[in-house]
């Protein structure tokens, strides 16, 4: 009777072992697939691949990218911020007119300063550019700011 309990706790043993085993290997590749899934693609290296980037404009280019970084990144929070407080007023019976237009018009500024600072950073990419860099770099910036619309007005510029 003692060797069949035995016998019966070795298999359970083995069992939670494979089974745990299995679900660490299961979570940590989840993970990596999650992690490459929204990873996204390094911009200089893309650049450089479809532009030629030398080296030195790929330093330069990392260079200013994290720059630019810097400025958006608050501009881009702030957006988010005001546009949680815009769409949290629909919770309330009675909101003004006067209401929505004020955060519609702080969004706008906002989304203006990000406008401007995008083109003013994609101004300083194209200014260390070759002419012929330059212009393969005009038509991705608009498909750029074009990615994932399929009927657009910038369709003209491809």
């Amino acid at each position: 009777m003692q060797q069949n309990t035995n016998k019966y706790l070795k298999i359970a043993v083995a069992l939670l072992l494979i089974t745990n085993i299995a679900l660490v290997v299961f979570t940590l590749w989840g993970k990596a697939e999650k992690t490459k899934r929204y990873n996204r693609p390094d911009i200089t290296e893309m650049l450089a691949k479809e532009l030629g980037f030398s080296e030195d404009q790929k330093t330069t280019h990392r260079k200013m990218s994290e720059e630019h970084k810097k400025v958006i990144k608050p501009l881009m929070e702030a957006i988010l911020a005001a546009k949680i407080n815009y769409y949290t007023s629909i919770k309330e019976a009675n909101v003004s007119d006067t209401v929505i237009n004020e955060w519609g018009d702080k969004i706008a500024a906002l989304q203006l300063n990000l406008d401007k600072a995008l083109f003013t950073h994609f101004k300083k990419v194209r200014s260390f550019l070759q002419p012929a860099q330059q212009l393969k770099y005009d038509s991705l910036v608009i498909k750029m700011m074009n990615r994932g619309k399929r009927d657009s007005a910038f369709k003209k510029y491809d």
